[in-house]
């Protein structure tokens, strides 16, 4: 069969892409497995039911909320008829970098199709190259991730100067075979060093820029905005959760950092889709 090429300019525009201003306040969330909820207003945030003052700023296109609790990052964006919103805190307990996290989703169109979505992190693969440094307690920090190509695990980082700036990840992940899984349309990119208290990392590390996806038959370009908040990826043709060689994303183009020559991406994810 002849291989098809999708080829995607430049000047493709993000299908969904919420930066900071487009933050959804006062709208409640609902956390998608079990009880939880969150309300986001201008200084405080109304979670699990308590009211809980807060300072929130609108920082490298995504959001920080501060409180007596804890220091949270806040990503957001919408896939079809559903909005998601991300809390992000500290966790290095495991990896240097990695955070917790809290989901939240709520319906803003109903489809009547019994499902309940959640953001996923790919699992990682391989890396062509990634950066390693010392750390303050004299351990070597690999900025790759391990299991998850998510915010909860360390970020990816590849320095300008490396000739294979590629990562390959995949959909590996326990299923229930009692479930139906949806196909993936988009994928959700988290670009830049996004992590809370250490937002000044964003700026001085690079960001991609120019990015080519590829997965089966399909190869295309895409421009990234230059924004630490979720980014959707409307996909040309549909990855099957069993792609068999996964999703390989390679950096082409950067923004540059202030600071360093690394070039940073957090996670990509996809809309994890299941129904009874």
């Amino acid at each position: 069969m002849k291989k098809i090429l999708f080829v995607l300019l430049l000047s493709v525009t993000v299908i969904v892409n919420l930066l900071a201003q487009d933050f959804p306040y006062g709208v409640e969330f609902h956390y998608p497995t079990e009880y939880g909820n969150i309300t986001i207003h201008d200084n405080y945030i109304i979670q699990d039911d308590k009211k809980i003052k807060s300072t929130i700023k609108a920082v490298n296109g995504y959001h920080t909320i501060s409180n007596k609790n804890a220091e949270y990052i806040a990503l957001n964006c919408i896939v079809g008829s559903w909005e998601f919103v991300s809390l992000f805190k500290k966790d290095d307990e495991k990896y240097e970098y990695g955070l917790w996290e809290i989901p939240y989703n709520r319906e803003i169109a109903k489809n009547n199709d019994n499902v309940m979505p959640m953001l996923q992190a790919f699992s990682f693969n391989k890396a062509g190259t990634y950066v390693s440094e010392k750390g303050k307690k004299g351990n070597v920090i690999d900025f790759v991730p391990e299991e998850f190509f998510g915010l909860t695990d360390n970020p990816w980082a590849v320095n300008e100067s490396s000739e294979n700036k590629k990562i390959n990840v995949g959909t590996a992940m326990w299923r229930n075979e009692r479930i139906n899984y949806s196909p993936i349309d988009e994928i959700i990119i988290v670009n830049g060093f996004v992590y809370p208290g250490k937002e000044k990392l964003y700026k001085e590390n690079a960001r991609a820029k120019t990015i080519r996806l590829s997965y089966g038959d399909v190869t295309f370009d895409y421009e990234l905005k230059d924004t630490g908040n979720y980014q959707v990826i409307e996909l040309p043709k549909t990855m099957r959760l069993d792609e068999k060689n996964g999703l390989t994303v390679e950096i082409l183009d950067w923004y540059k950092g202030t600071k360093y020559k690394d070039i940073v991406i957090s996670g990509i994810y996809y809309v994890n889709r299941s129904s009874f």
